[in-house]
Protein backbone atom coordinates (compact mmCIF):
# COMPACT_ATOMS: atom_id res chain seq x y z
CA UNK A 1 0.00 0.00 0.00
CA UNK A 2 3.06 2.40 1.01
CA UNK A 3 4.29 1.60 -2.25
CA UNK A 4 1.59 2.87 -4.24
CA UNK A 5 0.47 5.97 -2.40
CA UNK A 6 4.22 6.50 -2.94
CA UNK A 7 4.38 6.02 -6.66
CA UNK A 8 0.95 8.44 -6.73
CA UNK A 9 3.11 11.08 -5.52
CA UNK A 10 5.81 10.64 -7.81
CA UNK A 11 3.33 10.29 -10.65
CA UNK A 12 1.54 13.70 -9.01
CA UNK A 13 4.83 15.50 -9.36
CA UNK A 14 6.57 14.67 -12.37
CA UNK A 15 2.73 15.76 -14.13
CA UNK A 16 3.07 19.21 -11.87
CA UNK A 17 6.73 20.05 -13.01
CA UNK A 18 5.52 19.23 -16.73
CA UNK A 19 2.24 21.69 -16.52
CA UNK A 20 5.07 24.41 -15.17
CA UNK A 21 7.34 23.75 -17.61
CA UNK A 22 4.40 24.52 -20.38
CA UNK A 23 2.58 27.25 -18.48
CA UNK A 24 6.99 28.55 -18.83
CA UNK A 25 6.95 28.43 -22.01
CA UNK A 26 3.66 29.72 -23.23
CA UNK A 27 4.33 32.69 -21.27
CA UNK A 28 8.05 33.32 -22.73
CA UNK A 29 7.17 36.14 -25.43
CA UNK A 30 8.10 34.37 -29.30
CA UNK A 31 9.38 36.83 -31.95
CA UNK A 32 6.50 37.46 -34.33
CA UNK A 33 6.85 37.61 -38.52
CA UNK A 34 5.98 40.98 -38.35
CA UNK A 35 9.07 41.92 -35.67
CA UNK A 36 11.27 40.07 -37.78
CA UNK A 37 9.93 41.88 -41.21
CA UNK A 38 10.53 45.12 -39.60
CA UNK A 39 14.13 44.14 -38.24
CA UNK A 40 15.29 43.03 -41.61
CA UNK A 41 13.96 46.13 -43.14
CA UNK A 42 15.68 48.90 -40.41
CA UNK A 43 19.16 46.95 -41.23
CA UNK A 44 18.63 46.81 -44.61
CA UNK A 45 17.97 50.44 -44.52
CA UNK A 46 20.74 50.88 -42.15
CA UNK A 47 23.21 49.31 -44.59
CA UNK A 48 22.40 51.20 -47.27
CA UNK A 49 22.48 54.55 -45.53
CA UNK A 50 25.70 53.20 -44.80
CA UNK A 51 26.96 52.90 -48.29
CA UNK A 52 25.05 56.06 -49.42
CA UNK A 53 27.31 58.15 -46.91
CA UNK A 54 30.54 56.41 -47.83
CA UNK A 55 29.85 56.60 -51.86
CA UNK A 56 29.20 60.50 -51.35
CA UNK A 57 32.31 61.12 -49.02
CA UNK A 58 34.42 59.13 -52.22
CA UNK A 59 32.86 61.13 -54.46
CA UNK A 60 33.69 63.95 -52.67
CA UNK A 61 36.97 63.53 -52.28
CA UNK A 62 37.51 61.91 -55.86
CA UNK A 63 35.70 65.91 -57.17
CA UNK A 64 38.07 67.84 -54.57
CA UNK A 65 41.37 66.18 -56.00
CA UNK A 66 40.28 66.93 -59.56
CA UNK A 67 39.40 70.48 -58.76
CA UNK A 68 43.13 70.81 -57.12
CA UNK A 69 44.70 69.24 -59.91
CA UNK A 70 42.96 71.62 -62.39
CA UNK A 71 43.73 74.30 -60.75
CA UNK A 72 47.55 73.56 -59.93
CA UNK A 73 47.45 72.60 -63.99
CA UNK A 74 45.93 76.05 -64.68
CA UNK A 75 48.10 78.41 -62.03
CA UNK A 76 51.14 76.19 -63.95
CA UNK A 77 50.37 77.44 -67.27
CA UNK A 78 49.40 81.12 -66.13
CA UNK A 79 52.61 81.18 -64.82
CA UNK A 80 55.04 80.10 -67.57
CA UNK A 81 53.21 82.46 -70.02
CA UNK A 82 55.00 85.27 -70.63
CA UNK A 83 53.70 88.63 -70.19
CA UNK A 84 52.98 91.47 -73.52
CA UNK A 85 54.73 94.31 -73.68
CA UNK A 86 51.40 96.09 -73.20
CA UNK A 87 51.23 94.14 -69.75
CA UNK A 88 54.86 95.20 -68.88
CA UNK A 89 53.78 98.48 -69.95
CA UNK A 90 51.08 99.47 -67.56
CA UNK A 91 52.85 97.71 -64.48
CA UNK A 92 56.08 99.69 -65.32
CA UNK A 93 56.89 102.60 -62.34
CA UNK A 94 55.58 106.00 -62.75
CA UNK A 95 59.42 106.74 -61.42
CA UNK A 96 60.82 105.11 -64.63
CA UNK A 97 58.84 107.90 -67.02
CA UNK A 98 57.51 110.44 -65.26
CA UNK A 99 56.26 112.04 -68.09
CA UNK A 100 53.30 109.60 -67.92
CA UNK A 101 50.65 108.36 -65.08
CA UNK A 102 49.68 104.91 -65.32
CA UNK A 103 46.03 106.29 -66.69
CA UNK A 104 48.06 107.82 -69.35
CA UNK A 105 49.71 104.45 -70.33
CA UNK A 106 46.56 102.89 -70.42
CA UNK A 107 44.52 105.53 -72.30
CA UNK A 108 47.36 104.97 -75.00
CA UNK A 109 46.90 101.09 -74.80
CA UNK A 110 43.00 101.61 -75.31
CA UNK A 111 43.50 103.92 -78.31
CA UNK A 112 46.02 101.57 -79.84
CA UNK A 113 43.90 98.29 -79.33
CA UNK A 114 40.77 100.83 -80.64
CA UNK A 115 42.88 101.48 -83.92
CA UNK A 116 42.65 104.90 -82.95
CA UNK A 117 45.24 107.40 -82.63
CA UNK A 118 47.00 107.36 -79.13
CA UNK A 119 47.82 110.42 -78.59
CA UNK A 120 47.46 112.22 -74.77
CA UNK A 121 48.57 115.19 -72.63
CA UNK A 122 50.99 114.12 -70.80
CA UNK A 123 52.30 115.46 -66.75
CA UNK A 124 54.06 118.52 -68.91
CA UNK A 125 51.09 119.58 -70.75
CA UNK A 126 52.96 118.29 -73.56
CA UNK A 127 51.33 116.07 -76.35
CA UNK A 128 53.10 112.36 -75.98
CA UNK A 129 51.99 109.75 -78.40
CA UNK A 130 52.25 105.97 -78.95
CA UNK A 131 53.15 105.14 -82.46
CA UNK A 132 53.54 101.53 -82.22
CA UNK A 133 52.66 98.26 -80.52
CA UNK A 134 53.09 94.54 -80.64
CA UNK A 135 53.31 91.66 -78.55
CA UNK A 136 56.88 92.55 -77.95
CA UNK A 137 57.83 95.87 -78.53
CA UNK A 138 56.03 99.67 -78.81
CA UNK A 139 57.29 103.09 -79.53
CA UNK A 140 56.59 106.19 -78.14
CA UNK A 141 57.16 109.73 -79.24
CA UNK A 142 57.44 111.67 -75.63
CA UNK A 143 57.93 114.84 -77.49
CA UNK A 144 59.63 117.01 -80.28
CA UNK A 145 63.24 116.00 -79.25
CA UNK A 146 62.67 112.54 -77.32
CA UNK A 147 61.52 108.78 -79.08
CA UNK A 148 61.93 105.63 -76.70
CA UNK A 149 61.57 102.54 -77.67
CA UNK A 150 61.08 99.37 -75.97
CA UNK A 151 61.25 95.90 -76.81
CA UNK A 152 61.20 92.14 -74.38
CA UNK A 153 64.65 90.25 -75.35
CA UNK A 154 64.66 86.64 -75.21
CA UNK A 155 68.04 85.99 -72.57
CA UNK A 156 69.55 82.12 -71.98
CA UNK A 157 70.26 82.74 -68.71
CA UNK A 158 66.90 83.74 -66.33
CA UNK A 159 67.13 87.42 -65.05
CA UNK A 160 64.83 87.96 -61.88
CA UNK A 161 63.35 84.37 -62.53
CA UNK A 162 62.52 85.10 -66.57
CA UNK A 163 64.15 84.22 -69.54
CA UNK A 164 63.43 87.97 -71.29
CA UNK A 165 64.82 91.34 -70.46
CA UNK A 166 63.21 94.44 -71.44
CA UNK A 167 66.09 97.12 -73.60
CA UNK A 168 64.76 100.44 -73.97
CA UNK A 169 66.25 103.06 -75.92
CA UNK A 170 65.84 106.53 -75.21
CA UNK A 171 66.87 108.55 -78.65
CA UNK A 172 67.76 112.09 -78.18
CA UNK A 173 67.37 115.03 -80.89
CA UNK A 174 70.25 117.22 -78.53
CA UNK A 175 70.08 119.87 -81.26
CA UNK A 176 70.22 120.35 -84.59
CA UNK A 177 73.10 118.67 -85.19
CA UNK A 178 73.25 116.21 -82.34
CA UNK A 179 71.42 112.91 -81.36
CA UNK A 180 72.18 110.61 -78.38
CA UNK A 181 70.56 107.29 -78.05
CA UNK A 182 71.17 105.51 -74.09
CA UNK A 183 70.45 101.95 -73.79
CA UNK A 184 68.76 101.01 -70.51
CA UNK A 185 68.12 96.93 -69.81
CA UNK A 186 65.50 95.89 -67.50
CA UNK A 187 64.49 92.78 -65.84
CA UNK A 188 60.96 91.96 -65.98
CA UNK A 189 60.40 93.34 -62.55
CA UNK A 190 61.66 96.66 -64.05
CA UNK A 191 64.45 96.19 -62.28
CA UNK A 192 67.39 98.36 -63.85
CA UNK A 193 70.83 95.84 -64.76
CA UNK A 194 72.28 98.06 -67.06
CA UNK A 195 72.55 101.25 -69.04
CA UNK A 196 74.55 102.88 -71.25
CA UNK A 197 75.30 105.57 -73.99
CA UNK A 198 74.89 103.63 -76.86
CA UNK A 199 75.96 106.51 -79.83
CA UNK A 200 75.91 110.07 -79.70
CA UNK A 201 75.80 111.45 -83.64
CA UNK A 202 77.19 114.59 -85.25
CA UNK A 203 74.94 115.48 -88.18
CA UNK A 204 76.22 117.31 -91.07
CA UNK A 205 72.86 117.96 -92.51
CA UNK A 206 69.37 117.36 -91.53
CA UNK A 207 68.53 114.52 -94.14
CA UNK A 208 71.04 111.97 -91.34
CA UNK A 209 68.39 111.72 -89.00
CA UNK A 210 66.37 109.15 -91.57
CA UNK A 211 69.62 106.91 -91.79
CA UNK A 212 69.85 106.90 -88.56
CA UNK A 213 69.25 102.48 -87.47
CA UNK A 214 65.92 101.68 -85.76
CA UNK A 215 65.73 98.55 -83.45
Amino acid sequence: MRKYLFALLLLASASASAQQEREGAAAKPQPTEKQGAQSTEKQGAQSTEKKGAQSTEKQGAQSTEKKGAQCAEKQGAQSTEEPTMAALFKAMPDSLMPYLTKNNRLDMIDFMEANMKAEITNQLEGRTEMTALTADSLSLRMNETLRIDMKKVQVQTPVDSSLFVIKVWRNYQINEHQTEQIVDVYSSAWRLKESRLERSTLLKRDEDLKELPQF
